[in-house]
């Protein structure tokens, strides 16, 4: 699978390559977090990025018979239209490009 491929790639290589000890990285981010002990900034939590956002939209949706594909097409609709109708309520594109109001 997709989290599987991830952990046999060269992605740790990589990540020793172009890692900056001297960072600092906000706890926030380093902190255990849900399943990931080493915290949402982990490379497991980056690698499981993708079946976890299916399983998302599915819990979004539970109840409805839905594929994952169909759940999630709802939920980047639901959040498309969500965008559109804030930016017609304040003021149309210009507003969402920070020129009007």
């Amino acid at each position: 699978g997709i989290v599987r491929d991830l952990e046999g790639s060269a992605v740790y290589a990589e990540k020793e390559r172009l890692e900056d000890p001297t960072v600092a990285y906000p706890e926030y981010y380093t902190q255990r977090f849900h399943a990931y002990d080493e915290g949402n900034l982990s490379w497991q939590a980056a690698f499981e990025v993708e079946p976890a956002t299916y399983s998302m939209a599915l819990r979004a949706f539970k109840g409805e018979a839905l594929s994952w594909q169909q759940a999630q097409q709802k939920l980047r609709d639901s959040y498309n239209r969500c965008v559109l109708e804030h930016i017609a309520a304040h003021g149309g594109a210009q507003a969402a490009h920070g020129r009007g109001g």
